[in-house]
């Protein structure tokens, strides 16, 4: 299965998507969310892993698949605060 991190038009936030296609990847992504329309949600491939042979959004580090997301980038990295 791909993996594709997906977000929105230039929103900062994304979310991992595994799927076999980029145009999968963008309406689970849409589906998911539901926070903006299917032509804003912009793909970038990451990578493919055996893995995971269903179609899934990653949306939290707890999710099953996340193991998967490691495996092929950095995953998701918490923000530091200015005021630390």
């Amino acid at each position: 299965m791909n993996l594709y991190e997906c977000r929105y038009g230039e929103e900062e936030w994304i979310s991992y998507v595994f799927a076999e296609t980029q145009g999968k990847a963008k309406s689970l992504f849409n589906a998911h969310w539901g926070f903006g329309e299917f032509v804003d949600v912009r793909c970038r491939f990451i990578g493919k892993s055996d893995a995971v042979e269903a179609p899934s959004v990653v949306d939290s580090e707890s999710h099953k698949d996340y193991p998967a997301v490691l495996a092929l980038c950095g995953g998701y990295t918490q923000e530091e605060s200015e005021n630390a």
